[in-house]
């Protein structure tokens, strides 16, 4: 059974209450559910079969099968002419009647327990995993969805970390390991999900919480992470990145790429800070370069302009034309090295109006470039004006 977060786990717990007089189970079931958490009473049937059986089923079908089951009860104790426990009763209805289960295996609960969390949490930290995680975030999103609520995610990465192994030992990198993952799970809420995502990374996923407040909580996380009296006299620190749904994505794909790409951001800026995602914010070093382009619009050539930046992702230029968010411009950009010309297509992201100079500054993300292009652009720009500070799998 899956602890997606503090409400549940409180679900989780009832229910095995419960069911300690197994007899009474149903009555304990129906007398008590003002004690559980749930937002309608018809919820906790849901609830109930996937802690005992591991099956999802929407809050309507799991009532009809509860209410079946208690009157499938009632005719086995009628046919064996004695009482029958409500879970003997559930594990013959969902084999021979309803045919959900071909091959239940009994476990005692202590033992599942203990083999779910070995399962979920990463023994080092004792933080949720990166498999909890990747099964929380959609349901933290289709949750959200349904009740009109955002959510933020916060993913983290140590900084320098190799350096810590190379120098002290894999030991000693553990012990930083523990460390954060101690001072994460002291800082968040009960509602937060805490997790390491892998390696050096971690994460922080906090249901109903605005964006700059996710900043607040991150920057404090940073200052405690700085603060602390790591072994050998080590300063550690860690960068970060946010993302918050439904406002940088619509799955949990799209929100984990937006905070990695904000993360790299901290990084790249000098470490030991937390930023936001922003969709004007081009995620490979931008050259300040003038270059001849022609843009086109819906097949009609436009204009002709010169370059304010680029990048292996992305272009910026100004134009009297007034575009809008999300256009797709086809871009011929004339480079100088031996004349060299490359299209692009590219979507309008951001719009910047120069309302003195009455033009606008228009920034594209490249799409769908191919590998051979991406390749191609970078060799020129390195060739040109140095490294090109290269992260091309989270490229928008």
């Amino acid at each position: 059974m899956l602890v997606t977060n503090q409400r549940t786990e409180e679900i989780r717990r009832n229910i095995l209450e419960s069911l300690k007089d197994d007899n009474l189970f149903e009555e304990n079931i129906l007398q008590n559910i003002t004690r559980f958490p749930v937002e309608t009473p018809d919820e906790i049937y849901s609830h109930l079969f996937y802690v005992l059986c591991d099956i999802s089923l929407s809050v309507e079908d799991a009532k009809r099968h509860y209410e079946e089951i208690s009157n499938y009860r009632l005719s086995m104790e009628r046919a064996l002419k004695r009482k029958v426990r409500f879970r003997v009763a559930m594990l013959d209805y969902f084999m021979n009647n309803e045919h959900v289960l071909e091959n239940p295996k009994i476990v005692e609960i202590k033992i599942y327990e203990l083999k779910t969390k070995l399962a979920l949490i990463d023994p080092l930290t004792e933080l949720y995993n990166r498999r909890y995680i990747e099964e929380y975030l959609p349901k933290e999103i289709n949750r959200s969805s349904r009740h009109g609520l955002n959510f933020c995610v916060l993913f983290m990465d140590i900084d320098d970390f190799k350096s810590v192994n190379d120098t002290h030992g894999h030991h000693v990198g553990d012990d930083v390991l523990r460390a954060i993952g101690s001072i994460i799970s002291a800082a968040i809420r009960v509602e937060d999900v805490g997790g390491r995502y892998g390696g050096e990374e971690f994460l922080v996923i906090m249901p109903e919480t605005e964006i700059e407040g996710a900043k607040i909580f991150a920057n404090r996380l940073l200052e405690k992470i700085r603060a602390h009296a790591f072994p050998h006299n080590m300063t550690v620190t860690v960068s970060g990145g946010i993302a918050s749904f439904p406002m940088h994505g619509s799955t949990a794909k799209e929100i984990l790429e937006k905070a990695d790409k904000a993360l790299y951001y901290s990084k790249y800026t000098g470490k030991d800070r937390v930023n936001i995602f922003s969709i004007e914010r081009r995620y490979h070093f931008r050259y300040d370069v003038k270059l001849d382009v022609v843009y086109s619009f819906q097949g009609a050539i436009i204009n002709k302009t010169t370059t304010v930046n680029l990048s292996v992702s992305g272009i910026s230029f100004e134009t009297e034309r007034q575009f809008t968010l999300g256009d797709m411009l086809d871009i011929t950009v004339l480079l100088p090295q031996n004349s060299e010309t490359c299209i692009f297509r590219g979507r309008v992201v951001w719009i910047k109006e120069m309302r003195f100079e009455k033009y606008y500054r228009v920034g594209l993300a490249f799409q769908d470039l191919s590998d051979e292009m991406i390749k191609k652009l970078k060799s020129i720009l390195k060739d040109l004006y140095g490294n090109t500070h290269d992260r091309s799998h989270i490229a928008p």
